[in-house]
């Protein structure tokens, strides 16, 4: 189930993507942000300023 209340704007993107079996890849990031990504279980890929979100990404709760 889709979650609205509380859920970004990645999270709706690769809930929508589970949904449909899509991999969901965020690219062209700047290197603060690759890095909080990478912190919270996105997965470093083999290309240039591309990350993978997978289930285990924590895209809702921020990092302390």
């Amino acid at each position: 189930m889709l979650r609205t209340k509380g859920s970004n704007l990645f999270d709706a993107l690769f809930e929508i993507g589970q949904i449909y079996k899509y991999d969901v890849f965020v690219v062209d990031l700047t290197e603060s942000f690759k890095e909080r990504l990478l912190k919270r279980g996105a997965i470093a890929t083999n290309e240039f300023d591309k990350l993978q979100i997978v289930e285990t990404t924590n895209l809702l709760e921020p990092q302390k």
